[in-house]
């Protein structure tokens, strides 16, 4: 049974379930991530003609996952380093990978550098577009991903690329966390707040990204409100262009091939290669301070006092016994009761909250309020 003592343990270690939140007041307008450090909205994204030819640069031998391609108008060889596909040191854990200057034609991402082994292996970065849970063989082949060298970027990319500027995005599936730490790391190396520009899902169709409750979509809209969700039709857009397009940086994320890490089968499978990313304490507040602003237009302050007093810590237990993912009757009430408990001696604030009973906004204000929430994901959850 649930005791009061094992509950008063859960509240010292801090169990937590995050959820997106963000802030500004609708007088001062859209919040976004970057304004932590910039208080402006991105610039806009362009589609500049850049032109790429081959080139025998000479690639000095510290340069990290180096990368090809050169302008037409230099041959300086540290001009052509800027046009190699890189990945930034530590940039990458299995199925989260990001990327500086990758190149797509006909559906195809092409790596241009002279030094293949540099590369983490390609089924840890993509897999085939195919149905998971079947005994296919899901590695990548040519048709998703190949490595070019200098020799053969004219006659397969061509002479010509289109070159979009800013982060770009592949969202398959719940990633936002995971690609999130890897940013984190990635921009705390210059202390800046790498923001997505875009998301694209090449095969998701006419919204089937969203999921059945309706929540996954609005609160992207409000955490990244410059950065539109593409879809299928955008991707085939650039296929139909039977042209080279260039990637200035973009983010690959993979389920698949999230799974090849050790840590699979531990944490929530998908983020478990994240979690040993090292990335500073407070590498979400971007995205809850976006999103929670601009969902309620200013920033609740979580009740952090401890104590007797007006100002107790807020306790949320988010209730799933509407679901099949839910505690054992008898174990959920023995939980309401202590809680219950301690709050009438006067050591916090109880909620149970029933999210599918309460308004979007109404969610957000009250987990950006809590001190501590409490939720359970397993389909069974016997004693603590």
């Amino acid at each position: 049974m649930i005791t009061q003592r094992k509950v008063r343990s859960f509240l010292c270690v801090g169990i937590i379930v995050v959820i997106f939140s963000a802030l500004l007041t609708w007088r001062r307008g859209i919040y976004h991530p970057k304004t932590l450090t910039h208080n402006r909205p991105p610039l806009p994204i362009r589609h500049d003609k850049v032109t790429v030819t081959p080139s025998d640069t000479k690639v000095h031998p510290d340069t990290q996952a180096p990368s090809h391609a050169t302008k037409e108008t230099t041959k300086d060889a540290t001009e052509a380093r800027k046009w190699l596909t890189s990945i930034p040191e530590g940039a990458h854990v299995e199925g989260f990978t990001l990327i500086d200057n990758l190149y797509m034609r006909n559906g195809t991402f092409y790596i241009v550098t002279p030094h293949k082994s540099k590369f983490p292996p390609m089924e840890n970065v993509l897999s085939q577009p195919l149905e998971l849970g079947t005994d296919a063989n899901m590695e990548p082949t040519d048709k998703e991903i190949q490595f070019l060298g200098a020799e053969d970027v004219e006659s397969i990319l061509g002479k010509h690329s289109i070159r979009i500027k800013g982060h770009y995005y592949h969202w398959w599936g719940e990633i936002i966390l995971g690609l999130w730490r890897v940013l984190s790391f990635e921009g705390a190396k210059t202390n800046t707040v790498l923001t997505p520009a875009r998301f694209l899902l090449p095969f998701s169709v006419n919204g089937a990204f969203r999921d059945h409750a309706g929540v996954d979509a609005p609160l992207m809209r409000a955490a990244f409100p410059h950065a539109p969700i593409e879809e299928s039709d955008y991707w085939n857009d650039y296929i139909n262009l039977n042209t080279t397009v260039l990637f200035d940086q973009v983010m690959l994320v993979n389920r698949p091939a999230t799974h090849r890490h050790p840590w699979a089968n531990r944490w929530f499978k998908m983020i478990a290669g994240t979690m040993n990313v090292t990335v500073p304490e407070t590498f979400w507040a971007p995205v809850r301070q976006s999103l929670v602003q601009n969902m309620l237009g200013y920033l609740p302050e979580a009740q952090r006092a401890h104590g007797h007093g007006a100002n107790k810590p807020l306790v949320t237990y988010i209730s799933r016994q509407g679901s099949r993912r839910r505690l054992e009757e008898r174990d959920h009430e023995a939980l309401v009761k202590e809680l219950a408990d301690l709050e009438e001696e006067g050591l916090c604030e109880f909620r149970e909250a029933r999210m599918e009973r309460m308004s979007l906004i109404e969610q957000i204000e009250l987990v950006a309020r809590s001190t501590v929430s409490l939720a359970f994901q397993y389909l069974t959850c016997r004693t603590l």
